[in-house]
């Protein structure tokens, strides 16, 4: 075998070469005429990929004549590869294949290299047994799971902790601070005092709809999670509740894999359902976020242990498999605790209550365990109860809504597509592999030659927990779709689906474990490769902003990994359709993995299972384009082009590969092309947005780069052109003296807005040209990194470009907070003057430029003017204040919360 790899290998090698140099270029769509543009690497290059390619498979040829098993990487496993190249091919192909361009194209190059994994693991030999033990031991194999676990937890806590806490989260924070602060829940002098500005910028209003008995103000939100969290926050404040919280979800992940493992005796079973459940964007960011969710997950997965370890009790040996004292009293403080996180949780701990009480009574429980069980959930209850009767005087858990429940069957519908199907917030819009839960549930009914292959199992008992848990996901999610806020607010996706995700988990692992097939392992592998990606887009983009999307808009993440063509319109969208069209699109996707499935299959017995499995990649891709383009069809869209977004895409290439190869397509020739006859290809237009006084003009994303800003006809109204929340203008263009102004862009500037000055003029249409940014050149980043700025303002004859949220911009200039704030100042081509006025407090202040650094020991209120020398066409300057002080702590009656450190004004 090692001597067959160099011929089909060798072969491979140069086209995956050609096909990564593909991947890491751009193109724009064919224009009316069938022209377009194509950004590749420099030539150089792209040689130095094809010798590179070349080296690795004949690297790898030398080493599987030592390893022979290293062989079975099958050249064909690169055919996936290929989906990649259909943007690129001259063939008049659907508009779907150009949904491959952009960072889309990388997946099929991770289904390649997952193919190839797989094909040597199933050659391998026999692992050694230190690692097989550390892998396979149930003991030793759940807390790798959970170490890892908590790994992934925290980096992605550490990706996205910049925007957090938001949502709901500081006023579950806020309940932690009254109790350990005051003792007690009601909240109104927490929130006068201003205490949640340890952990919130801004301030932050009481959330409360109906006042308590004694006339004090009590949150909205259930008081369990702060009081489980009541330690680590008085420990340790916001950091130790996120310490906890992360702890809390890994010791569920160890659960999950030893139960997983106890349900199918199979540890790779056991590894596939944590993978599923740890790669779950729902699962993951709710690990790390100060909501309930999370942690009622983690007891709904206890309770669900309880149940299992019941129901697998062997009657005719009944003193010796009776679970222990310890599994029935956790499973009750974990269904206790459920209500008293939210008050939907009640129907799981109901379910599962019920289900461990009648399992328990088939299985001749003695009472007295059954007794350590339901004590807990009982006083719970009564308890739940009386809190209400106590605080506002009535029993009804909905009393703190004060009669606006928002909750109603006849949005069941809209809430129960949204919360499965919807590609932003829906559960299988972003975590596709939970779709296994439903087979394993299916295998778990269904029973056979698995069903009982864990010891102590049986069908029977292996029936009762699918039944339990698809009972409590049903009765759970319908509770939760009845709601009209499904999506959960600002919060990441699938918030309310979130306690019953780690139980759901369970059932993959039995799905993976019952499928055999290669074309249903194809499918199971292309759904959690898919979670992951989309994962890791709601992490790394715009620092998780992704995952935090608005309602009226379609996936963003769907935009940013296509941004050629409108993948989102391809995708089920509860906001923008009805339930009945996001099923319609749903099907379709069902349709194509079906489709899938059994050309995979055909393939496996036409052949050999290793042929399946090399081409499994590219029959997924093939499927997954026709299913792009059938679901355009049906959602009705006739033009799936995003405007502008290849030619960006295009720049951003371009701006990375500043000796790029340029090629254009005329006619029916591809040649190469000057820069000057690129710029071309490449005009970016703003588009009209909005309506009535709220019209503007939407840009485009802008990479690094100098542009000529035109308006090809006069203008309505003068404009302001905006980047950014502060309200302040970057530029201004008049309506007709001026046609055409020059902007540099030493940093990603990824959107922005040109908003008319008389609402009422703008009025009238403005076509796509009325205002054009033309590229006149491109240049690498100022900050030479991938920063991108989060609002730009004019001072004077510069444009600083604010790189984080740690200013707040101004007119005449912008404080900045205690901490590092980083700008980039454009146009300094001489010494830079900055103006820097100390809060009223003692301070240090560094300044930095490049090499040049400036440190200053001010007064309260002292004032200094700074030169700063040019590190560039455009200075990146960062600005570090050691101390700050708020107006609010100053005086009360002030609502300005910023924590100001020192004021800074360039001229």
């Amino acid at each position: 075998m090692a001597r067959k790899l160099p011929r089909s290998g060798l072969l491979a090698a140069p086209l995956a070469g050609v096909a990564l140099a593909l991947t890491l270029g751009a193109r724009t769509l064919p224009a009316p005429d069938g022209s377009w543009l194509g950004v590749l690497p420099a030539t150089a290059f792209i040689v130095a990929l094809v010798c590179a390619s070349v080296a690795v498979t004949v690297a790898w040829s030398i080493a599987a004549r030592t390893w022979p098993w290293l062989s079975t990487w099958p050249a064909a496993a690169w055919s996936g590869v290929l989906v990649a190249v259909l943007p690129w091919l001259p063939l008049p192909l659907a508009a779907a294949r150009f949904a491959w361009l952009g960072p889309l194209a990388w997946l099929p190059w991770i289904a390649a290299i997952v193919t190839g994994i797989a094909c040597v693991v199933a050659a391998r030999p026999p692992l050694p047994a230190v690692l097989a033990n550390w892998i396979t031991d149930r003991r030793r194999a759940s807390w790798l799971a959970g170490g890892v676990a908590l790994v992934v937890f925290t980096a992605g806590y550490s990706s996205v902790r910049t925007i957090l806490p938001g949502g709901d989260e500081p006023h579950y924070l806020v309940i932690a601070e009254s109790l350990r602060r005051d003792g007690d829940l009601a909240i109104d002098d927490n929130h006068e005092r201003g205490d949640y500005l340890a952990f919130f910028r801004g301030e932050l209003t009481p959330d409360y709809l109906r006042r308590g008995v004694d006339r004090r103000i009590y949150s909205i939100h259930a008081p369990g999670l702060p009081a489980l969290l009541l330690p680590a926050y008085a420990a340790g404040g916001y950091a130790g509740v996120i310490a906890a919280l992360l702890l809390v979800t890994a010791g569920g992940t160890v659960l999950l894999w030893r139960l997983a493992h106890d349900v199918t005796a199979d540890a790779g079973a056991a590894w596939f359902a944590w993978a599923a459940a740890v790669a779950a964007s729902p699962i993951l960011f709710h690990a790390f976020t100060v909501f309930p969710d999370g942690v009622a997950g983690v007891a709904a997965l206890v309770a669900l242990r309880g149940l299992t370890s019941i129901a697998r009790v062997r009657i005719e040996n009944e003193p010796a498999t009776q679970p222990s004292w310890m599994t029935f009293a956790t499973s009750g403080l974990a269904l206790a605790a459920l209500p008293w996180l939210h008050t939907r949780a009640a129907v799981i701990a109901a379910t599962f209550g019920l289900a461990i009480v009648a399992t328990a009574w088939w299985r001749r429980t003695p009472w007295r365990r059954v007794a350590a069980f339901a004590v807990p959930p009982v006083l719970s209850a009564v308890g739940w109860f009386f809190y209400f009767l106590r605080i506002y005087g009535t029993p009804d858990p909905s009393a703190p809504y004060g009669g606006y429940t928002q909750t109603g069957w006849a949005q069941v519908p809209a809430g129960v597509a949204g919360l499965l199907l919807d590609a932003q917030f829906g559960l299988l819009g972003v975590a596709p592999v939970f779709v296994l839960a439903l087979l394993g549930l299916g295998w778990m009914l269904i029973g056979g030659p698995r069903a009982d292959a864990a010891p102590g199992g049986s069908p029977a008992a292996t029936r009762i927990v699918a039944v339990t848990i698809a009972v409590a996901f049903v009765g759970y999610t319908l509770a939760s779709a009845s709601y009209r806020m499904w999506w959960g607010g600002a919060s990441a996706p699938a918030r309310f689906l979130v306690p019953m995700l780690l139980p759901l988990a369970v059932p993959i692992g039995v799905a993976w474990s019952r499928t055999r097939g290669v074309g249903g392992r194809a499918l199971a592998i292309a759904a959690l490769v898919v979670t992951v990606g989309i994962t890791l887009i709601l992490l790394g983009v715009d620092d998780g902003r992704l995952a935090y999307g608005s309602r009226t808009a379609v996936a963003g993440w769907a935009r940013w990994a296509s941004p050629a063509v409108d993948l989102a319109r391809a995708l089920p969208g509860v906001h923008r359709s009805a339930p009945g069209p996001a099923a319609a699109l749903a099907s379709v996707w069902a349709g194509a993995a079906v489709l899938a499935w059994l050309v995979i299959a055909a393939i496996a017995r036409g052949s050999s299972v290793g042929r399946a499995r090399a081409l499994s990649g590219l029959v997924l891709g093939l499927a997954a384009t026709a299913a792009i383009a059938i679901a355009w069809h049906v959602d009705g869209l006739v033009d799936p082009r995003l405007p502008g977004g290849a030619e960006q895409a295009a720049l951003a290439t371009w701006q990375r590969h500043p000796r790029a190869t340029l090629i254009a397509a005329r006619g029916a020739g591809v040649g190469r092309t000057a820069p000057a006859d690129a710029r071309a290809h490449l005009v970016l237009e703003a588009r009209p947005t909005g309506a009535g006084r709220q019209l503007h003009l939407e840009l485009p994303t802008l990479a690094p780069g100098r542009y000529r800003l035109m308006h090809v006809s006069p203008l309505p109204s003068p404009l302001a052109l905006r980047a950014g929340r502060s309200g302040l203008d970057w530029r201004r263009l008049d309506s007709v003296a001026v046609s055409a102004i020059d902007v540099d862009v030493p940093v990603t500037v990824p959107s922005a807005a040109a908003w008319p000055l008389d609402a009422s003029a703008a009025a009238t249409a403005w076509t796509p040209r009325t205002l054009t940014f033309e590229p006149l050149g491109v240049a690498p980043s100022a900050t030479g990194a991938a920063d991108v700025a989060r609002q730009v303002v004019r001072y004077g004859a510069h444009d600083v470009f604010f790189l984080d949220d740690e200013s707040y911009p101004e007119a005449p200039g912008f404080w900045v907070r205690p901490g590092r704030s980083r700008v980039v100042v454009g146009e300094t081509a001489g010494p830079l003057g900055v103006f820097v006025r100390n809060a009223p407090i003692a301070n240090r202040v560094e300044l930095t430029a490049g090499t040049w650094q400036r440190t200053l020991d001010l007064a309260p209120g002292q004032e200094m003017r700074v030169e700063v020398p040019p590190a560039g066409p455009a200075t990146p300057l960062t600005i570090r204040a050691a101390r700050g002080v708020r107006p609010f702590d100053g005086d009360r009656r002030n609502r300005d919360f910023r924590l100001l450190g020192v004021w800074i004004a360039i001229d």
